[in-house]
């Protein structure tokens, strides 16, 4: 005998039990999608609160760029000649004041030239070995061309350039000539650098080509194939009665403290460096400052609310760690600063000035003023 029970016969069978079920389930969903909710709250306002915190650190490095004493010795340098370009040093202490430089002459590398050949692919008729020396004494550094035997100007030039010597071969066409040279090259400048060329173990062809390089052995040698010797810089500072330098580059760091001098051509008189403080990056310093602590006060009034402007979520509304730092900033830069005097004493009198909903406003020509008025003040 059956027991089931006949539900449309109870008059039940319009009954939606998938709609009913889901309805219960939904109702017993309730407090977990509440959890989850609170969860992502919870999440959000931790979000805000790490980004709250990074606003902070930002606005200590910008107090902390401001806090040296090099931040407000910031100095330019600036030359009368374009030839003569002066930077100051940040590792530096430039002093103000006018220096005068004149330039004897610029650093080179050496350049020479062969005799001419004809054909740069024809066999030169050489025999023997070449050597080519870089410097002098114990730093000179040598290079050997072992078998020269069967050797075209293009071949010579190819083995002197791949010999690991700071030069540079080629073959040059010598249009006046109607002839093709040999140019070696040095890669570094200053006399240290100079190249010889010695021939002693080389031999050419009776009546044929020879390079024209080596003065103490070679027949044909041409006193004009060194073109551009190597050579240092040199610049006299201040006169006769001054000093002179010298350097292997034409970056010269040593003439006046705390500033570099590039030249690019000697001088036909003496270029004016000019050494005075420069407010620029000073007053870049301060911008940067005011835009971190504004930083600061727009978000945490975005966190918090302020005035009329509510929280950008509910659970931070009028956060009370928020608002006190943001009260603690404002009281510090309204007061006047422990240990001044005089007409600069508050951050106000120097162009920071406070507005009314907590940011600061800078005032790049009271503070340029203030500077020029009273720089250690400032």
């Amino acid at each position: 005998m059956s027991n089931a029970i006949n539900l449309a016969a109870l008059g039940l069978g319009g009954i939606d039990t998938t709609t009913l079920v889901s309805s219960l389930v939904s109702i017993e969903s309730q407090p977990l999608n509440q959890l989850n909710t609170q969860q992502q709250s919870i999440q959000s306002a931790s979000g805000a609160i790490s980004a709250f915190s990074s606003d902070l650190s930002a606005l200590k490095s910008a107090v902390t760029a401001l806090s040296t004493p090099g931040a407000f010795q910031s100095m330019t340098a600036t030359s009368s000649d374009s030839s003569v370009v002066a930077n100051t040093v940040a590792s530096g202490s430039p002093q103000p004041g006018q220096w005068t430089v004149s330039v004897g002459q610029v650093a080179q590398a050496q350049r020479s030239l062969s005799n001419g050949a004809s054909d740069p692919t024809a066999d030169l008729g050489m025999s023997g070995s070449l050597t080519i020396s870089i410097g002098a004494g114990a730093n000179a550094k040598s290079t050997t061309i072992s078998n020269l035997s069967g050797m075209s100007l293009n071949d010579l030039a190819g083995a002197l350039s791949t010999s690991g010597l700071r030069m540079q071969a080629s073959v040059v066409y010598d249009s006046s000539q109607s002839q093709y040279r040999l140019l070696v090259s040095g890669l570094d400048t200053g006399g240290a650098n100079s190249i010889s060329f010695d021939e002693s173990q080389t031999s050419f062809a009776s009546g044929g080509f020879s390079l024209g390089l080596d003065p103490s052995t070679d027949p044909n040698y041409n006193a004009k194939s060194t073109f551009q010797t190597a050579q240092d810089a040199q610049v006299q500072v201040d006169g006769v009665n001054g000093y002179t330098i010298t350097s292997p580059t034409n970056q010269i760091t040593n003439a006046i403290p705390g500033v570099t001098l590039a030249v690019t051509q000697p001088t036909t008189s003496p270029a004016t460096i000019s050494i005075a403080s420069d407010p620029s990056t000073l007053e870049q310093n301060v911008q940067s400052f005011v835009t971190a602590y504004n930083n600061v006060v727009k978000d945490g009034h975005s966190i918090a609310g302020y005035g009329s402007q509510k929280a950008a979520m509910t659970m931070l509304q009028g956060d009370n760690a928020v608002r006190s730092s943001l009260g603690q900033l404002e009281q510090l830069l309204g007061a006047p600063i422990p240990g001044t005097s005089g007409s600069y004493t508050t951050l106000a009198s120097a162009g920071i000035t406070l507005n009314d909903d907590g940011t600061l406003s800078f005032d790049q020509g009271t503070f340029a003023s203030a500077l020029d008025s009273d720089p250690s003040s400032v």
